[in-house]
């Protein structure tokens, strides 16, 4: 049985209302052995690339010149991408039970749910590598999961998931990409100057998980609007989104 790895995190604020329009959080899924230890060696020629001299890629330090070939490089590995972006001003969010870091459990409820599609319709299973996050606690995540797949509504993949393991950067090198598709994503959706910049997603966009080529609510879900809505209710604002 194929073992796959998801390294998951996030960017954007939780405040609902507040900050950020968008939270997002992404995961860079690579099946384990030969393209896990490619995805390594792709992590230290692109920080070479770029000349790095963090020992640490975080996106948001990163110039536009080099968030391109970072982009560009991650769109040459043997990953998919998938990710859950929350709109916090959305007015279904204005809700009691998504408060005190909840909406980091409801995004990544909607995103275990994409990866162990992906994996489970490849015959495998997936070990999840979330971030390690100030302010939530893994105990409580792992109760949050359990609880959730027995909810009737729960489409997580039964017997998909071998662990759950919260760790920093340091600790797994690999958690850098994911930082770095979070903060791609991002860029293209969320204004800054009133502008986005969504060429880094744009360079990704063969690298996003299409479920028998279906983007929309598989690689790229949008919470808490109507599937049926989406991609229509962004054309407005994201008209580069008919690219994808």
């Amino acid at each position: 049985m194929a073992e796959f790895i998801a390294y998951i995190d996030e960017s954007g604020d939780e405040g609902i209302g507040k900050g950020s329009r968008w939270f997002v959080l992404a995961a860079v899924v690579v099946e384990s052995g030969q393209n896990g230890s490619a995805l390594g060696q792709m992590l230290t020629d692109v920080k070479r690339r770029i000349q790095l001299k963090s020992p640490i890629l975080h996106w948001t330090n990163l110039s536009h010149p080099r968030r391109l070939v970072v982009s560009q490089e991650l769109a040459k590995a043997p990953v998919v991408i998938c990710a859950v972006l929350v709109d916090m001003y959305h007015p279904d969010m204005r809700q009691a039970t998504l408060s005190g870091g909840r909406v980091y459990f409801y995004a990544f409820r909607w995103l275990v749910e994409r990866i162990t599609w992906l994996c489970g319709d490849q015959g495998g299973q997936v070990r999840l590598r979330p971030e390690n996050k100030a302010g939530i606690s893994y105990k409580d995540l792992q109760a949050y999961l359990s609880f959730i797949q027995g909810l009737p509504d729960c489409q997580i993949r039964k017997n998909c998931i071998l662990d759950v393991k919260p760790r920093s950067k340091s600790q797994l090198p690999l958690l850098q990409f994911a930082d770095a598709a979070a903060g791609a994503i991002t860029a293209g959706f969320e204004h800054k100057y009133g502008v986005t910049e969504p060429g880094y997603l744009l360079n990704l966009k063969g690298r996003l998980y299409r479920r028998n080529t279906r983007l929309w609510g598989y690689g790229l879900k949008f919470m808490p609007h109507a599937a049926a809505n989406i991609p229509m209710d962004l054309l407005p604002a994201y008209q580069w989104v008919s690219s994808l």
